[in-house]
Formats: C-alpha cells, sequence, structure tokens
C-alpha cells in the first residue's frame, strides 16, 4: 500500500501560518503604539514576545520539514523492494522508471513545492486580515493571485509538452548511448565510433533544445511572477499611502498590510516557481500510487517435489511496446512435454525460439494461454521455490557485477563450496576458473579478467546447472563453444536425462536436436511440426551449414 501520514504536516502547518501574522503586528504596535508614546518597556515586552514567537516559528517550520524528509525517506525505503521486484517483472516495458518515479517522489515530498501546498488553504486567512484592515487592500490582493494563477496555467499550457518531448528524447538517447557502451569494441573494430558519435549528439542535441526551450519559458514565468508580487506589495504601499492620506487608516497599517499581502503571494510564488517539479512530482505520485495497488500476486505454490512435466496450452506472447497492428512474436502453441523428456526447438532465426523459452521459463509472462509446470500454472508457483528448480541458459549472456562465484551459485545466501565446484565441472568451466589468480574469488567484469564468448557461456552453464535443477532451458548452449565445450555439453545432458531432468533447448544445429526425445519446429512464431526427433528430422546426406539433418516439412499440428 502507498503510506504516507499527511495530516501531521497539515496540522504542523497551522501555527506557522498564524505565527507568520507576528512580523506584521510587531510593525503595527510599534508604529501606532511605541513611537507615539515613546514607551521604552512597550517595545521591550513586545521585542520579547516577537522574538518568542518567531522562536517557535523556526522551530515549527523545521520540525515540517523535519518530518516530510523523513515520510519520504521511509516511502521510498518501504516501495523500493516492490518497485525493483515490478522493474524485474515489467523490463519489457522499461520498468527500471518504477526506481526513478520512487526517487522522483521522494525529492518531490522533501522539497519547498510539497510544503507550499500545504500554506495555500491559508491564504484565506491572510485575506480575511487584510479585509479587515481595508476591503480595498484584500481585493487587489485577491486580484494579484488570480493574476499569478493565470501565469501558472499559461506555464503549465506553454512548458508541459515540450518537457515532456526532452524528457522522452533525453531518456532515449541515454539508451542509446548505454547500447553504444555496451559495443563499444564493436563499433572500434568496425570503425563506427565518428559515426555513432555525430548520430547521438544530434538526438541528445534535439533533447537539450526541447529541455532548454521549456527551461526558458518556465523562467520567464517565474521571474513574471515574482516581479508581479513585488509589484503588489508596492501597489499595496502606494495605495495604503493614499488611504492613510485620506484618513481611513493609519500609517503603521500601511507596511503590515504589505507583509501580510507578500505572505498572502508566498506560497502561489513558490509554486509557480518550481512548476516544472511540481508536474513531475504529481506525476511520480499517480504512478507510485497506482503501481501500490496493482500490488503483484506472488504465487505460494510449494510441493514436496518437483517432477518437471510441461504442458503448453495456446500460448501466445505480443510484446506490450509493440504497434497495435504488428503481429504477435508467438503465435498459440500448445504441446506436452512429460517429466524427465528432452526437446529441441529449431527453426529460421527470428522464428521465435528464444521468445518461447523466456515464456517457459517464466522470464516473460504470455499474453495468452497457459504455461504449466506439472499441472498448476507457472503464475501460481512460490517464484524462488520454482526458480531453484530451473536452469535457464539465455541466448545473450550478460553477468550481475559479482564474483565468479557468487554467479555460478545465483547469489545464493546458503551455497555451499562442493556445489558450485560440481555445477562448473559439470560445465567443463573448472579448470579454467582454477587456473584464474583468485579462483571462483575472481570478480567479473574487472579489466585484469576478460572472458571469451565461449567461457561467458560455460559460466552460464554452470549457473543452470547449479543447485541440480529438474527443468533444463537453454538457448543456443553451444553457439560459443569449442569442440572440447561442446562435448562436455552432450555429457552434462547426458548426465541430466539420466537423471531424470526435464530438458528444453533451442538450437541451429540440428544434430543436437537429433540427440533429443522430441523436437518442435517454430516458424514465424507458429508450431509448424512437433514430435518425435526421428520422425520430424530426416537425415541428410551431407552436412551443410553445421547441421547433420533437415527439417521435415509436414505439419502435424
Amino acid at each position: 500500500m502507498f503510506y504516507f501520514r499527511i495530516w501531521p504536516i497539515a496540522a504542523m502547518s497551522a501555527v506557522p501560518n498564524v505565527l507568520a501574522l507576528v512580523m506584521p503586528l510587531y510593525l503595527l504596535q510599534v508604529y501606532d503604539r511605541v513611537l507615539p508614546s515613546q514607551s521604552y518597556e512597550t517595545l521591550l515586552y513586545l521585542t520579547l514576545i516577537a522574538v518568542f514567537c518567531i522562536a517557535v516559528l523556526a522551530l515549527l517550520e523545521g520540525a515540517r520539514s523535519h518530518y516530510a524528509t523523513r515520510s519520504a525517506t521511509a516511502l521510498d525505503s518501504s516501495r523500493a523492494s516492490h518497485a525493483i521486484r515490478a522493474s524485474l517483472e515489467d523490463s519489457e516495458t522499461g520498468g527500471v522508471n518504477r526506481l526513478l518515479d520512487l526517487q522522483k517522489l521522494r525529492t518531490f515530498l522533501s522539497s519547498r513545492i510539497f510544503l507550499a501546498l500545504f500554506d495555500l488553504p491559508f491564504m484565506p486567512l491572510f485575506l480575511f486580515v487584510l479585509y479587515f484592515i481595508h476591503p480595498v487592500l484584500c481585493f487587489l490582493t485577491l486580484g494579484g493571485i488570480i493574476a499569478l494563477c493565470i501565469l501558472a496555467a499559461f506555464s503549465q499550457a506553454g512548458a508541459a509538452k515540450l518537457q515532456r518531448a526532452g524528457t522522452a528524447e533525453s531518456q532515449g538517447a541515454l539508451a542509446d548511448a548505454r547500447v553504444s557502451m555496451r559495443n563499444a569494441e564493436h563499433l572500434r573494430a568496425q570503425g563506427m565510433q565518428d559515426d555513432v558519435i555525430q548520430w547521438w549528439g544530434r538526438r541528445y542535441a534535439q533533447a537539450l533544445a526541447l529541455g532548454d526551450r521549456a527551461t526558458r519559458l518556465s523562467n520567464w514565468f517565474a521571474a513574471l511572477s515574482r516581479n508581479a508580487r513585488i509589484l503588489l506589495q508596492i501597489a499595496i504601499l502606494g495605495v495604503g499611502a493614499y488611504l492613510v492620506l485620506g484618513g481611513e487608516m493609519s500609517a503603521g497599517l500601511i507596511f503590515a498590510s504589505s507583509i501580510i499581502a507578500g505572505r498572502a503571494l508566498q506560497p502561489a510564488d513558490q509554486i509557480i516557481g518550481g512548476w516544472p517539479q511540481l508536474i513531475e512530482g504529481v506525476g511520480a505520485t499517480r504512478r507510485v500510487r497506482q503501481d501500490s495497488k496493482d500490488e503483484l500476486v506472488m504465487g505460494e505454490y510449494k510441493p514436496d517435489e518437483i517432477l518437471g512435466a510441461l504442458d503448453v496450452r495456446g500460448v501466445s506472447y505480443r510484446s506490450p511496446s509493440a504497434p497495435a497492428n504488428a503481429p504477435p512474436i508467438i503465435k498459440p502453441v500448445s504441446f506436452s512435454l512429460e517429466a524427465g523428456a528432452s526437446l529441441g526447438i529449431v527453426g529460421a532465426s527470428g522464428a521465435g525460439k528464444s521468445t518461447l523459452l523466456r515464456l517457459l521459463s517464466g522470464a516473460l509472462q504470455q499474453t495468452s494461454g497457459d504455461v504449466r509446470i506439472d499441472g498448476a500454472e507457472i503464475s501460481q508457483w512460490d517464484r524462488p521455490y520454482l526458480g531453484a528448480a530451473v536452469g535457464y541458459l539465455p541466448q545473450e549472456i550478460e553477468f550481475l557485477p559479482g564474483t565468479i562465484g557468487q554467479i555460478i551459485s545465483r547469489f545464493g545466501r546458503n551455497v555451499t563450496k562442493e556445489d558450485i565446484y560440481e555445477a562448473a565441472k559439470r560445465a567443463n568451466v573448472l579448470d579454467f576458473v582454477l587456473s584464474l589468480p583468485k579462483g571462483f574469488e575472481t570478480a567479473i567484469g574487472s579489466r585484469q579478467v576478460r572472458l571469451s564468448g565461449g567461457e561467458k557461456q560455460r559460466i552460464g552453464l554452470a549457473q543452470a546447472l547449479y543447485g541440480n535443477p529438474r527443468i533444463l532451458i537453454l538457448d543456443e548452449p553451444n553457439s560459443n563453444l569449442d569442440d572440447a565445450g561442446e562435448r562436455a555439453l552432450l555429457r552434462s545432458l547426458q548426465e541430466c536425462r539420466q537423471k531424470g531432468v526435464t530438458i528444453v533447448l533451442a538450437t541451429h544445429k540440428l544434430e543436437l536436436a537429433r540427440r533429443l526425445d522430441q523436437v518442435l519446429v517454430l516458424q514465424n512464431g507458429s508450431l509448424a511440426n512437433f514430435g518425435p526427433a526421428k520422425e520430424v528430422l530426416v537425415p541428410a546426406k551431407s552436412i551443410k551449414n553445421g547441421s547433420a539433418g533437415s527439417v521435415q516439412p509436414r505439419n502435424i499440428a
């Protein structure tokens, strides 16, 4: 739930706004009572009372700011784990924005703009006091407030669209920069650096231009707001002097009314000056509230034993970020696999093999249909419990920062060296790891250690094999392996089959698929063929493109 207590801030805002009248009342008493009476005692007592009230005012304003900051930090702390979990579940649509929204919300709740919102309801109090001083001054101040509101409306209408466009363009440019950095070696090898820098620079310049236009417009309106406030106070002084000359009020009320009018306008002036931050904070608040309503329903199914039977019923997938008229990546696919059986998924590049594997592993949420493991839909399972029983090797491997031992053990808390060694041995990476100066304590990503594609794949395979999983899902597990690595992979697969592990792998090498029980052929996201490997794959007389056979053209789907 979304927890942030508003009422203590509102309560602490009441007394400071009342005590804001201390200064104008002090001036009024000095001008109208102390100076005419020439009383030093009256001046002393008035000053002591004013100092005490100002001290209380400072204490309450500090407490209010402190409470808002602490509450915002507590909110961030309580929601951070949910935000990162939701981001990991929603990585396809850029779920990391949830963390950014939480940071924006914390900054907003700790800002003066947020506290100014609690001062706005007290504007009628100052107008009420001005009305008793003189109605003309009250209506003059009210007109100034209306003028500031009109300025705020124009500022919002003019700058909001530019700011949204600039933010979107800036985020896109930063995302492109991250992609370029990850592919720096490829760009350097192809001599593309200068061209990519020029291309990225044009996009980033466009983002800066949009942001600059929005900032300029906001700054102009903020400057108009500040000067309108000063102009109004001058008008209060001038009108007050005119009323004094007409004998309608005392001289002390001129300065008192000017201070009260300035205090009435202060919240509006602060809000207009920080209008972009206010819009951003309100938007972040709305999104975080919505996320708190859409709490992830985590499954709780934890059977005593996981067998590994797979049952896929009409599963399809369409990317959330794809255009509405784009075809689904996976069209309805249905098949079953008994526990301990092995399945090879084959098809041309772009057929949807990797996407289907991600759906089977639970890395992606299907658009429609069911993925069932041992009869239970995958969303019903307790995710950490099921994850420990599933070994998954993606096609593109990118490790989290950590040691090789941490990576292989999946950053588990209760791990044993024996289990890590066993997984590394089965993946044929043990000798390589032990040859490193720090062995399993070697930090991946350090300048001293650069892993080849095959070494990454074998470490990733060791991670998938860690803990003796009941289901093994591998995406092109031999794409970067040498002959020794491929032989080790085949031995590991054979060992897993002997232990009754369910194996699902995608491959372009039909010789590997031929060693499995079942073969599923994908074509443009659709199931084109499914059945025993010896029926789906037809032996070829010659080896072509690394394959040792061809796909049976008949369709049994």
